[in-house]
């Protein structure tokens, strides 16, 4: 046999290999590892305790994130996103002077400031599709995007306090909700909104409360209180509250929670089938609120979702068009923009 024939035999025996190799590679990634955010905050004493910005000059940081409802401490948690199937990697940019977009020109006409948390920066969706950029198009102003993912109220105040002034904004939106991990949430809330309210004047300042998620339980326990708390102690700053508009325009798609006699039940919208249900954990801090029954159907079926809401506390991309066409409707009707 010459060595030509004894190469023709290899190829013949090392091509399937190479094949069989890459379909089990292809189908089963058993080398591959899961994808990590790169760092993308970093501290900010200056805003008080566990105050932190955004890192400047991100070209394209990577942000992997839960792409289903779940606790926060779920994503904390390194053991727990190494096992949940259901991961949403997106990309960031940020400028030199720490927020999430382009470098900013000089002001040439009216501008916006927009402050808040995660929702504001834009949690698991492109810088286009957040809500002050799709505001920036309906209301055809300048809006610049301050948010900062788990920033608290009290550290929004602050760096309103710091830093606002600078960017010369005529409007102020404020994004959040009161931080229940508080011992008084309540007054860290009312005073933080007081004091950039105070810091801006004559600038106006609105609140946004963000919409919350059917997977909420937290959030929904608490919204009769806050109801009472905003009519009785915040007269003074205008409000707008979204979580009807988003139930009021959510699609005949998807899934939603409902909990009867303190059963959770994830309902089918378009049918009204019960998908799963299982006993209502109790609320306790640093532990799921859902129902296990309902995190294992969410993990076994990666078609389930909810509509306009992606992961429990945030809106998706149809979800921030509504969010931005809400907010550019009220920002018109309080005389703020023509």
């Amino acid at each position: 046999m010459d060595w030509k024939q004894k190469i023709t035999i290899f190829s013949f025996i090392l091509i399937p290999i190479v094949f069989v190799s890459i379909g089990i590679v292809y189908y089963f990634k058993p080398f591959t590892t899961q994808p990590t955010s790169d760092p993308f905050l970093k501290p900010a004493n200056e805003l008080g305790p566990g105050g932190h910005v955004l890192i400047e000059n991100l070209t394209a940081a990577t942000i992997v994130a839960p792409d289903r409802p779940h606790d926060p401490s779920e994503a904390q948690n390194k053991e727990v996103m190494e096992k949940m199937k259901r991961r949403r990697v997106f990309q960031i940019r940020t400028n030199s002077q720490g927020l999430r977009g382009g470098e900013l020109g000089k002001k040439s006409g009216y501008r916006i400031l927009c402050v808040g948390e995660s929702v504001t920066f834009g949690w698991g969706v492109e810088e286009d599709e957040t809500y002050p950029a799709r505001l920036s198009v309906e209301l055809n102003v300048e809006v610049i995007n301050a948010g900062v993912p788990a920033q608290k109220p009290i550290h929004m105040a602050n760096w309103i306090r710091l830093y606002a002034k600078q960017y010369e904004p005529d409007l102020i939106l404020f994004t959040a909700r009161p931080d229940w991990s508080q011992p008084d949430p309540w007054n860290n809330f009312i005073s933080s909104i007081q004091s950039a309210q105070k810091t801006m004047q004559p600038i106006p300042v609105g609140l946004i409360l963000p919409p919350i998620s059917t997977f909420d339980p937290r959030g929904l326990s608490n919204l009769q209180t806050e109801k009472e708390q905003l009519r009785n102690r915040l007269t003074n700053v205008p409000y707008l509250e979204l979580s009807p508009a988003f139930r009021n325009r959510r699609p005949n798609k998807g899934v939603i929670m409902e909990t009867q006699n303190n059963i959770q039940k994830m309902i089918s919208v378009s049918t009204g089938e019960i998908i799963a249900q299982g006993p209502a954990p109790r609320l306790e801090p640093g532990k799921s609120a859902l129902a296990e029954q309902i995190v294992q159907a969410f993990e076994a079926d990666e078609s389930l979702y909810e509509p306009l809401m992606f992961d429990g506390a945030h809106p998706d991309k149809e979800g921030f068009v509504i969010f931005a066409k809400e907010v550019a409707k009220w920002v018109k009707k309080q005389g703020w923009v023509k």
